[in-house]
């Protein structure tokens, strides 16, 4: 993958009609301010801990969760009724909706026939088309 993203210029990866800005190709700054607020701290109950947006000692705890297959996990909890929503971004290069569409499709579970039949729908944000909706049961899947 390497070689595609070094081919392809300096594309921000999670949508690639933008150009990568910042070492995670987009300004966590704001995110980083609010979650630092004391006051944020203290109603979410963590502590005086310092949020980063990508922090190396997460990242190294959880390197052999990386490309963990999960799939296999969601099924019982939507046979028990859980809503789960899948969404993926149209422009996205790394979680790209065509990979995610196709294994929420093929994912064995009671209403998998009834899914794959649903209409696909407008998904409207402030009266705007947003994306792309289908939904059967407590499955979304959103592009």
């Amino acid at each position: 993958m390497n070689s595609i993203l070094s081919i392809a210029g300096n594309i921000n990866y999670y949508d690639i009609r933008k150009q990568c800005e910042g070492p995670l190709c987009y300004d966590f700054s704001n995110v980083e301010t609010l979650l630092n607020k004391k006051s944020v701290k203290d109603a979410l109950g963590v502590g005086d801990i310092e949020f980063v947006s990508c922090s190396k000692v997460v990242y190294n705890a959880m390197l052999q969760d990386w490309m963990r297959n999960l799939e296999v996990d969601i099924p019982s909890l939507l046979e028990d009724g859980i809503d789960a929503l899948i969404y993926a971004g149209e422009f996205d290069f790394i979680c790209n909706w065509i990979g995610n569409s196709n294994w929420v499709h093929a994912m064995e579970w009671s209403g998998q026939k009834q899914f794959a039949a649903s209409k696909t729908a407008q998904f409207l944000v402030d009266g705007k088309n947003a994306g792309l909706l289908n939904s059967y049961g407590p499955l979304s899947f959103l592009k």
